[in-house]
């Protein structure tokens, strides 16, 4: 609580230390207006000017006690004036004290002060002595009053008045001031020390004042700026304490050094359903509502990298969670803090699988159309044109005429032509030999497919699989489509003279490219091209990829070839945390 009867509104038991000084305090306070406190350099000059006058007022008054009473005692008589300038200075420097608080201002107080001062002493030495008073050397003491108080204006004009009033006197007392003497204690020479002195002393008086306050000036507005900052930063703060309480997200900051929680919000409590006291408790209280098959998936350092995992909730049901880490620096800029970020993605969860089911049905229907036409072509058209071809070769031994046997034989190549564009277009809607040799088999019939049709030098490197070797049903049939598609791209649009296809399994994972050196173009303008025309060849190929689990990769540019890179895991990761092995035994 901020002290009354404190100029500067600082706290009692720091502004004062007794009674009586207390008691200054209050007169202080009284005398001197709140807004002359608020600058510091403004509660110093009040402080000082309001003292001097009090002072003077105090002094004035002890001693016309003083002489009176010595006045008495001896039986001599006080000169008039000089009792009547005492007594006009004590209610002249109340006035003075008191015309700070009437005016709030410093600036009419603080020269009047100084020359009031002047004049009191002048009046005084007037009649104590004139040029011989001893008084004159305070005379000395206004300017550097004024310097303390009013600044340059102030100190001019109170030196100006003071030098004024020493020529005054010496002409007022009949020394002749054009005189010149060899003497040091001569009148001109006396009063040239003087002056000097005079001028000495206001130099002095004005420049460690003028210092003072131009450094006063600086500090004020270092402090102004100081403050203005803080208050920019503590909007800052206050703006991002709002938007982190209210994001939606559960956010904490933990301090690696001391193992304590710095910060937490309350979107931690609504996420994991635990008070914010529990973990400013127990920094590791979050791990306790991991989901326990789900415990080796959760971050343990500050990489920036986003992890999923589920939460078990105390009702039982599960609730899915992005977890991200960032480390950042304390004022030392020292990287030992950790900022944690979770939200909430059940429902976005929920919505990625229920997009992946559907995926997987439409392949699913897409494949088993596929493949009804596939065996509808095969068995019965493949097999009655291959029946009409057995016919016609039968029927032609036995045709006499020349130009119709020749006629039928061009039939018969025409059909066995047709026959073999089946086969293939059969093979390209479902491929058999990939139900019965697997996957090596699959990609070797299409490489010899391409170089049959289109003509092209297609080389086929297999790593890791042996002949006969057999994966997952899925994993085969997206790897086989997803090259059938490249190739029937680089076929269409690439202009190659040689395509590489690559076979590469290591561990769990398996890898395969198609690379051409064809004319090449713009992936992202390709991409953009095919989303306006509604082709669905290149997102296709990356949704039977996605759905795997994998990724894949495209990359090309105009006259460089094009290369397509992707890679599918054998072991598949359910829902329920659990593994679909991608490799399955030979029958």
């Amino acid at each position: 609580m901020l002290d009354p009867l404190s100029p500067t509104g600082m706290p009692a038991e720091r502004y004062s230390t007794s009674p009586a000084a207390r008691a200054v305090q209050g007169v202080f306070h009284w005398f001197i207006p709140p807004e002359l406190t608020h600058n510091p350099e403004d509660g110093r000059r009040a402080r000082l000017l309001v003292g001097v006058a009090l002072a003077l007022m105090i002094s004035s008054a002890i001693l016309f006690a003083v002489l009176l009473a010595r006045g008495d005692a001896a039986g001599a008589v006080i000169p008039a004036p000089v009792m009547a300038v005492l007594v006009t200075a004590m209610p002249l420097m109340f006035a003075i004290a008191y015309l700070v608080r009437v005016t709030r201002s410093l600036t009419v107080p603080s020269v009047l002060l100084p020359m009031t001062l002047l004049a009191l002493i002048s009046h005084t030495a007037w009649y104590t002595g004139g040029y011989h008073s001893p008084l004159l050397l305070w005379m000395f003491a206004a300017p550097l009053m004024a310097a303390f108080l009013s600044g340059t204006r102030g100190t001019s004009l109170t030196s100006l008045a003071a030098g004024a009033l020493l020529v005054y006197f010496y002409w007022a007392t009949g020394h002749d001031l054009t005189e010149t003497t060899e003497a040091s204690a001569s009148p001109l020479n006396l009063l040239r020390v003087q002056v000097l002195f005079l001028g000495l002393v206001t130099f002095v008086g004005w420049y460690y004042e003028s210092s003072r306050y131009s450094r006063a000036r600086y500090l004020i507005a270092a402090s102004e700026q100081l403050e203005s900052s803080n208050r920019a930063l503590r909007l800052s703060q206050l703006n991002i304490k709002q938007i982190a309480e209210n994001i939606g997200q559960s956010i904490w900051m933990y301090e690696a050094d001391t193992e304590r929680i710095l910060y937490v919000n309350t979107g931690y409590e609504h996420l994991w359903q635990q008070s914010r006291s529990s973990l400013l408790e127990d920094p590791k209280a979050w791990h306790k509502a991991v989901h326990p098959a789900d415990l080796d998936r959760i971050p343990t350092v500050a990489d920036g990298e986003e992890h999923t995992y589920r939460l078990l909730m105390s009702d039982g049901k599960e609730r899915w969670v992005r977890h991200v880490i960032y480390a950042v620096g304390d004022q030392l800029m020292q990287t030992n803090r950790e900022i944690h970020i979770a939200a909430d993605i059940t429902l976005k969860r929920m919505a990625e699988q229920i997009r992946e089911r559907f995926l997987e049905t439409v392949l699913e229907v897409q494949e088993a159309e596929r493949q009804h036409l596939a065996r509808e072509l095969h068995d019965e058209t493949g097999q009655a044109l291959t029946a009409l071809l057995v016919g016609l070769s039968a029927l032609e031994p036995m045709i006499e005429n020349d130009k119709a046997r020749r006629h039928t034989g061009m039939l018969r190549n025409q059909l066995r032509n047709v026959v073999g564009d089946i086969g293939r277009l059969a093979r390209g809607l479902h491929p058999a030999v990939l139900d019965e040799m697997g996957l090596v088999a699959a990609v070797r019939r299409l490489a010899a497919d391409m170089r049959e049709v289109h003509g092209h030098k297609v080389n086929l490197t297999v790593v890791g699989i042996e002949d006969g070797e057999r994966l997952l049903s899925t994993v085969e049939l997206t790897v086989y489509r997803v090259i059938q598609e490249s190739l029937a791209n680089v076929a269409k649009h690439a202009d190659a003279n040689r395509v590489d296809i690559t076979l590469f399994r290591q561990g769990d994972s398996l890898q395969f490219s198609v690379e051409d050196d064809g004319h090449g173009f713009d992936v992202k303008e390709a991409i953009l091209r095919s989303n306006l025309k509604g082709g669905l060849g290149l997102f296709s190929m990356r949704e039977r990829v996605v759905l795997l689990g994998g990724e894949m990769s495209m990359e090309s540019s105009p006259g460089a070839g094009s290369s397509m890179l992707a890679e599918v895991p054998l072991t598949r990761t359910s829902a329920d945390g659990g593994e679909e092995h991608g490799l399955v035994d030979v029958l």
